[in-house]
């Protein structure tokens, strides 16, 4: 997040945003936003088990090969990187939740771009424990 354009951010990184938009654009789901967002994430998952290491793992591997031009726009644009992790759970006592850590290497990027990582999780009445 900062004060950026959003497809000079993409062409900088050279890497396409699962979503981004601009400061003060109309965005349908957050309104007008009052500060540029780019993120990149992994698709929504609805599943009686989430397991956060080979999720963020997964992430990860993909964002390694753009970690450098990752950590020059954020000194650049002066931006936060932020890992993030939203997790809705299911209130049904019988289902399992989901065990939240990162392995080493996930710790070594986040670090190594100067980001930091973020857990968010909500109680839910659905039934399956979800990660967006």
């Amino acid at each position: 997040m900062g004060e950026f354009d959003r497809h000079e951010l993409t062409n900088f990184i050279g890497l396409q945003p699962t979503s981004s938009w601009n400061r003060g654009e109309k965005n349908p789901e957050r309104g007008i936003p009052k500060c540029s967002q780019w993120d990149y994430s992994s698709p929504l998952i609805v599943d009686e088990i989430v397991d956060i290491y080979d999720l963020s793992e997964c992430l990860i591997e993909r964002l390694e090969p753009f970690a450098e031009r990752i950590k020059e726009a954020i000194k650049t644009w002066n931006l936060s990187a932020v890992l993030q992790v939203v997790l809705r759970i299911s209130m049904d006592d019988r289902l399992s939740t989901p065990g939240i850590g990162f392995t080493h290497r996930v710790l070594a990027f986040v670090t190594g771009v100067g980001g930091s990582i973020d857990i968010d999780t909500y109680r839910s009445d659905l039934p399956p424990s979800i990660i967006e």
